[in-house]
């Protein structure tokens, strides 16, 4: 299997990937250019289950910072060779630039690039190939007119290794395809009798573009509990069943069923979107699966509470194919991940036994997914507790913080998260749609003592009517109303 590594800000159908996927597809090799998070750690993460999960040799190409990723990679024994493309060689010094608000290519949206993450990269910095073994895992094109990299670092650094230096260029490689040949051959792949005996991919990649590009536009601006954009948590879902299916196959439609019902499985329930066989793009033998699977997976809201919205979601679930039910497991491996740092210990234990309860209903599905949702069971911090630079991260209180004011909500209180909710909503909204911030930051504080100037519901209302965006007695912005409703009714969560 060959996997491209795109850069940071990149997607895995930049143009570069593109010229790739074509070429290997062309010659019935399996190809795959997943698009990454611009966290390190999870991207590392990704690659690492990727390569792990596919039984036979894996061959890596990465461009820029995907190169550094790649070489980190390269020691890995499922690895055989490696081809970098301009890449970066000291990303905690070139990423420096990049601190801040960073772009992403794929959808136009930006992604908060911070000192955390450059950390993140010194610990994939340790490994320079330096042995005659090594060196022959290597192929490395460069192009002097690289306008953001250093060609020199990289020839120094992988001096020995089969190397292509042209004048001219750019950072994005000019003319890739001039080489597709040259990466071939390197990477000893006969691509003159493949046709006689094709290989069938694993998935339709087609598919997954029509299906993604529908679902990024549905979901439109909305982000995730952690802030990130929403196409992060459903590219997630997708990739975890892409990784089950070289340990547990599943039919070529069954595999594009199963993906389509990830990129779009929230689709449903939150957004103003609805997918049926009229505005969604797949096989007319099979779009009444995807169309049913994601409406098995959207909760029915109309019952009286969630665990009966899950009841019945699961049972409607066990009714659809296998392939249907094993994205409810790869849903619940994405989100359990570290909890919102708004969640007190009683949410977070309840999210984990309503993990086990999807586990036992659906686990017969995909053995991969259930084995995966059990270790993401048993390892998750139900009581929270991690040290942050500025502060120690606990379950007792949360602040807001404005200036010099703190509105302090206590976290143990029932009515707790929705007034939270409501709060940052509110504070989110406001700041968008009329450029007035209420608060400049939350976050978990052990000893409320310390804090001076405590405001409470009073300070909100008078920030809200400094612009008239308040009246309780007639309506002026239904939003702000039904935020401030919420806030209203959970006031003793206030301090």
């Amino acid at each position: 299997m060959i996997i491209y590594i795109h850069g940071f800000g990149s997607h895995g159908y930049g143009s570069k990937a593109k010229v790739f996927r074509e070429y290997f597809h062309s010659i019935r090799e399996n190809f795959i250019a997943p698009s990454l998070s611009y966290v390190p750690e999870l991207a590392i993460q990704t690659l690492t289950e990727l390569i792990k999960s596919y039984h036979g040799d894996v061959y890596l190409i990465g461009s820029s910072l995907g190169g550094f990723y790649a070489t980190y990679l390269s020691q890995m024994p499922e690895v055989k060779k490696v081809v970098l493309i301009n890449p970066a060689t000291k990303p905690m010094e070139t990423l420096s630039r990049a601190l801040g608000d960073a772009p992403n290519f794929y959808d136009d949206s930006s992604f908060s690039w911070n000192q955390k993450h450059l950390e993140m990269l010194k610990q994939y910095d340790h490994y320079k190939p330096n042995y005659s073994l090594e060196l022959e895992k290597f192929f490395l094109l460069l192009q002097k007119g690289d306008e953001l990299l250093d060609y020199l670092d990289a020839a120094k650094k992988y001096e020995g290794t089969k190397l292509i230096i042209e004048d001219g260029g750019s950072h994005s490689f000019d003319g890739i395809k001039r080489h597709l040949e040259s990466i071939r051959v390197f990477f000893e792949i006969d691509g003159k009798n493949k046709n006689s005996n094709p290989k069938k991919e694993l998935y339709s990649t087609k598919i997954y573009k029509d299906i993604l590009a529908f679902a990024l536009k549905a979901h439109g601006e909305q982000k995730t509990p952690n802030g990130l954009p929403y196409s992060f948590h459903i590219v997630s879902v997708a990739n975890e069943i892409i990784n089950s299916l070289s340990t547990n196959s599943i039919s070529y439609d069954n595999a594009n069923i199963a993906i389509a019902c990830a990129l779009l499985h929230d689709v449903n329930e939150d957004t103003q979107e609805r997918v049926d066989s009229k505005n969604i793009e797949f096989p007319e033998n099979n779009i009444d699966v995807v169309v049913n699977g994601v409406a098995a997976l959207t909760k029915n809201t109309s019952l009286p509470s969630k665990q009966e919205q899950m009841k019945d979601s699961l049972k409607r679930l066990k009714q659809m194919p296998k392939c249907v039910q094993m994205v409810k497991l790869a849903d619940r491996i994405t989100n359990l991940a570290p909890a919102p740092a708004f969640w007190n210990k009683h949410k977070r234990k309840a999210y984990v036994d309503e993990a086990k309860f999807i586990l036992r209903e659906l686990g017969a599905s995909n053995k991969y997914l259930s084995d995966k949702l059990q270790g993401k069971i048993e390892n998750y911090e139900i009581d929270f507790v991690r040290d942050e630079p500025d502060c120690k991260i606990v379950d007792n209180y949360l602040v807001f913080f404005a200036d010099d004011k703190q509105l302090i909500l206590d976290k143990s209180h029932k009515n707790y998260l929705k007034t939270f909710k409501a709060i940052n909503r509110l504070s989110e909204y406001t700041l968008k749609e009329y450029d007035l911030e209420l608060f400049t930051k939350w976050e978990n504080k052990e000893e409320i003592e310390v804090y001076k100037n405590r405001v409470g519901i009073s300070y909100v209302v008078k920030i809200l009517n400094i612009k008239n965006l308040l009246d309780l007695n007639k309506q002026t912005d239904e939003k702000i109303d039904k935020y401030f409703t919420t806030i209203l009714k959970g006031e003793d969560v206030i301090f």
